[in-house]
């Protein structure tokens, strides 16, 4: 067409065209791997990948604080040996214990712009530390600056003397504030996830023992009703026996240390696949599933009766009490978690009353659920 003349991109125009879009592409896969890491570790490693990448490093550390405000720092590499990682991290661990020992990196924890140095032998200050370590010539510091100042270094290092050029700098610096927004986001990920699963825990477990509460031991009872297949389900009420003897001499802070030395000899008297709960004050329950459930019941409310029996140290004092303990076993003595624990607490309130250690449910054969009574 007339008129229009063919732009001609000179050798300058093409190269510099070539090198935004490879800017580019390093910041879209810098954004799209590091939004997707789970943990800031994960999103480190992407951020030492993509400036590796992008200036030619042979050996780059990205080191980053474990939170705002903390000194604690945490350690991603590309191409650098795990003998010389290790070296590394175990210079952070003295670093830690003394910021003093590392000048450098006292400025990098407070560094904004990029520390270039084309070769370490004519550099003012003698680095140490990661550059050392990695038997660095040439580098570049760049901070990774988030909101509210830098939140860690990446640190790219090459064998030999290098000048390095502007365009490396400018992309370095770019990268590494996408870098910055990647560990932060991943951070902010973990956090959340930390906090909803302390949520989660502290709805479905006793605060004082560590064992699950009684709406927790419910739904996990019901599981095992639900997963029996030819084998049957027994429930363990446990009752502490003179226990409010124990706060009224000792006092409440003896009585919850009793409660969770009581919690851990429970936890050791069942088998591994057994759940532990605390129904609420001096009261426990355990649930077991076996081909003959009742025997293995027994057995073990006689391990729990003869642990508990024997006197708790509480600091100066030692307390004694004793356990009342009731079994019920399905399906004979109710196929519900509601049922069976309902008949469980009958035959504990049995051995009580009788001065019994342990008792199972029984019922009258025949006899409507109103005539139902427990025996030892």
């Amino acid at each position: 067409m007339r008129g229009m003349g063919r732009v001609r991109w000179g050798r300058s125009e093409r190269s510099a065209a070539a090198r935004d879009e490879r800017a580019a592409a390093g910041m879209r896969r810098l954004l799209l791997e590091g939004f997707r890491a789970s943990t800031p570790l994960e999103a480190a490693r992407v951020v030492a990948a993509v400036l590796a990448d992008r200036l030619g490093a042979e050996r780059t550390a990205v080191l980053f604080f474990t939170g705002p405000g903390r000194l604690q720092v945490q350690l991603a590499t590309v191409g650098i040996a795990p003998t010389v990682e290790a070296a590394i991290r175990e210079s952070l661990d003295r670093l830690e214990r003394d910021p003093t020992r590392s000048p450098g990196w006292t400025r990098n924890r407070t560094a904004t712009a990029v520390e270039v140095v084309p070769d370490v032998t004519g550099h003012p200050i003698r680095p140490g530390g990661v550059v050392d370590l990695c038997g660095g010539r040439a580098y570049l510091g760049v901070p990774l600056l988030g909101p509210d100042g830098p939140v860690g270094t990446v640190i790219c290092c090459v064998g030999a003397p290098r000048r390095w050029r502007a365009e490396e700098i400018e992309d370095a610096t770019r990268l590494a504030m996408g870098g910055a927004a990647v560990i932060e986001a991943a951070r902010r990920g973990e956090a959340e996830r930390r906090t909803r699963s302390e949520l989660e825990y502290r709805a479905t477990h006793d605060p004082l023992t560590g064992l699950v509460n009684r709406g927790a031991f419910a739904d996990q009872l019901t599981h095992a009703l639900e997963a029996c297949d030819g084998c049957g389900v027994a429930v363990l009420v446990v009752d502490l026996d003179r226990f409010k003897q124990v706060n009224d001499r000792l006092g409440h802070a003896a009585g919850d240390r009793l409660l969770e030395l009581a919690a851990k000899r429970l936890a050791a008297a069942v088998r591994p696949t057994d759940v532990v709960g605390r129904l609420g004050g001096d009261e426990f329950a355990a649930a077991m599933t076996a081909e003959q459930a009742g025997p293995v019941a027994l057995g073990t409310a006689e391990r729990i009766a003869t642990s508990l029996a024997l006197p708790f140290a509480l600091g100066p004092d030692t307390a004694a009490v004793e356990a009342s303990v009731g079994v019920a076993v399905s399906p004979d003595h109710g196929r519900d978690a509601e049922t069976l624990l309902a008949n469980a607490d009958a035959a504990m309130y049995h051995a009580k009353r009788t001065g019994r250690a342990f008792s199972l449910y029984r019922l009258v054969a025949g006899a409507p659920p109103a005539l139902r009574r427990p025996a030892g």
